[in-house]
């Protein structure tokens, strides 16, 4: 029998055994902004009805303007449908009150899946959005560093992620935190009138090397982290626990 891949392996797991596996631990799982907001890791099938639509509202409110400005345009139903997708998960930036999160209060989300592309096993981001008084106060850089944890836990070899170009914002700030253009991102097309038309979107990556690691001693926090190991395609083993940093404020 063919033994199962990487992404194969990781994505047949329960939220629970990943969440235990691979997500931080139960002490970090806070954003430090003006105050602290608790963090947590769902799946769109385990995630209470309310979070959906203050997700999928959250979208539309930061970025429909992007999709309509593109060749995509913007719509709701095919939106829903690609954020149902089994695999993705995502950390949800939640209000710091109980209540708030029973009427759908978010403060931001980051959804993400493990999966394969042009040959690499990657975390791909797909969506990262913030209320608009979140933004600017390096919120989104720590939710993209614990993606990136949890990409290097898990073993992959790039995190990659889509972004507009219209969203200058967005596209700064991601070079910023260490992510460039992509090999496979599309290149500007000339037109037979000798018109250079460039693409709506880039892709931009972040080799592992250079992901956002633990703090020393966190993997005691972890349940067997010591001996986890993770094999990547050149047979060669990394303790999951090696060589951290510290992403809090």
């Amino acid at each position: 029998m063919k033994e199962k891949s990487l992404v194969e392996r990781i994505n047949a797991l329960p939220l629970a055994q990943f969440s235990t596996q691979y997500f931080f631990p139960q002490t970090a799982r806070t954003i430090q902004s003006t105050t602290e907001l608790p963090l947590s890791l769902s799946t769109w099938t385990e995630m209470p009805l309310l979070l959906r639509e203050g997700c999928i509202n959250l979208l539309e409110t930061t970025s429909a303007s992007h999709y309509r400005a593109s060749e995509r345009g913007w719509s709701r139903s095919k939106k829903l449908k690609e954020v149902r997708h089994p695999a993705m998960k995502y950390l949800l930036l939640l209000p710091p009150t109980e209540e708030a999160e029973e009427v759908g209060q978010i403060e931001g989300f980051l959804s993400f899946m493990i999966t394969e592309e042009d040959g690499f096993e990657v975390i791909y981001c797909y969506e990262l959005h913030l209320q608009p008084r979140l933004q600017g106060k390096g919120v989104g850089r720590k939710m993209m560093e614990l993606m990136e944890i949890i990409g290097w836990r898990v073993g992959v070899e790039k995190a990659m992620l889509t972004v507009f170009r219209s969203n200058d914002r967005a596209v700064r700030a991601y070079g910023g935190w260490g992510y460039g253009v992509d090999e496979f991102s599309p290149e500007p097309r000339k037109l037979r009138d000798g018109t250079v038309k460039e693409p709506t979107y880039v892709i931009l990556s972040k080799v592992r090397e250079r992901f956002a690691r633990e703090e020393p001693g966190q993997a005691d926090a972890y349940p067997n982290a010591a001996e986890e190991q993770v094999t990547h395609k050149d047979g060669c083993q990394n303790s999951a626990a090696a060589d951290r940093q510290s992403i809090f404020v």
